[in-house]
């Protein structure tokens, strides 16, 4: 999710790019929703546990997955580019910046004190950050909420509380979907209304 929105843009033009990152929020919008009408379900016929076993099984799929088909194609790339500029030059002492040993400690720090000086230091970083933990925090709130306004006032059952949450399904395909055309449309000669449509996003139902 951290990741996904900098490799579309590394990847697709900039017309391209609103399609694309309408897919790709369909995971972090829909996933909460689906997963609490389904596992409203599960819970009432099998257990709250297979909710867990559900989880378990679909990931030990995605995992076996990938350890057999993924590949670092970029570290492979920069290998055989480190090659040939060996052999051009002469240079014997040219390396991938992959090959190069560096301590584990250095990496870890690396790896943490980075992403907060981004965060701190520049502003649309920080904005958007605020934003967007507004929203979802907002939206994993009513998650927490929902199952005790309509189970302890309203009576529903665990299973059809769940369906209390289609609304914020709604809501979150139409975004995508205007999302997805008012990006493609004003890519190039409206950059602000693509903006605001990346809010919409973020806001849900």
């Amino acid at each position: 999710m951290s990741t996904g929105g900098g490799t579309i843009a590394d990847l697709l033009r900039k017309e391209e790019r609103g399609v694309a990152m309408a897919i790709f929020t369909v995971g972090p919008l829909f996933g909460p929703v689906l997963g609490t009408i389904l596992g409203g379900f599960v819970v009432e016929n099998k257990g709250w546990r297979w909710c867990f076993y559900l989880i378990l099984m679909l990931r030990q799929g995605h995992c076996r997955h990938l350890s057999v088909h993924a590949r670092d194609e970029i570290r492979q790339y920069a290998q055989v580019k480190a090659a040939r500029l060996r052999r051009e030059t002469g240079n014997q002492s040219l390396r991938a910046a992959g090959d190069k040993k560096t301590p584990v400690k250095q990496l870890v720090l690396h790896a943490m004190i980075r992403p907060m000086k981004i965060l701190f230091i520049s502003p649309i970083v920080a904005l958007i950050a605020l934003y967007t933990a507004f929203n979802f925090g907002v939206t994993m709130l009513l998650f927490a909420t929902f199952p005790t306004v309509y189970e302890d006032t309203y009576h529903w059952s665990v299973s059809i509380s769940g369906l209390a949450y289609t609304g914020v399904g709604i809501g979150c395909a139409i975004d995508v979907v205007t999302f997805a055309k008012l990006s493609a449309r004003f890519s190039i000669l409206y950059t602000l209304a693509r903006v605001a449509c990346t809010l919409l996003v973020t806001t849900g139902g």
